[in-house]
């Protein structure tokens, strides 16, 4: 089961880490040949106990990603079977559209295009630490919580 948006901000103040990911940060943790593998991968097994929160779309995003990585030959996947334990999906839908147009969140953050924008919406609403390696995110530290992996 996925969070609703009214869930979000609710779902923040039961737990003690909630990290939101973002599509850079876990393709960089499953992909070997990432420039941020190393530093994704530490902050996968150092958060290994701690709550990681995915937009449902990053599904999506990440097998998208992977496709484009393979057929340029970019793409060596981890070892194994891993999997991330402890994680939980977003809901995206109306509510959530309709609560960042209540807040005047698209106006804070116009500068940012596609899925960046709705990670940067999140995290402002549920005031959850975005955890990224994408420097589009730089310009609004002081309206989310950024955790910086590159």
């Amino acid at each position: 089961m996925g969070l609703s948006v009214d869930h979000l901000w609710l779902y923040n103040q039961n737990m003690t880490n909630n990290y939101l990911i973002d599509n850079s940060a876990l393709f960089g943790w499953a992909n070997t040949k990432d420039r941020y593998h190393s530093v994704c991968k530490r902050f996968f097994e150092e958060h290994q106990n701690d709550e990681l929160l995915f937009p449902i779309h990053s599904l999506f995003e990440f097998q998208a990603s992977r496709s484009r990585k393979i057929k340029g030959g970019d793409f060596q996947g981890l070892p194994g079977n891993y999997r991330l334990k402890n994680k939980k999906f977003i809901d995206i839908n109306r509510k959530l559209y309709d609560e960042c147009q209540r807040r005047g969140i698209f106006e804070k953050f116009k500068e940012l295009k596609g899925a960046d924008l709705l990670y940067a919406c999140i995290a402002h609403i549920g005031k959850y630490t975005l955890v990224t390696c994408d420097s589009d995110f730089d310009a609004y530290r002081d309206d989310i919580s950024l955790m910086k992996l590159s």
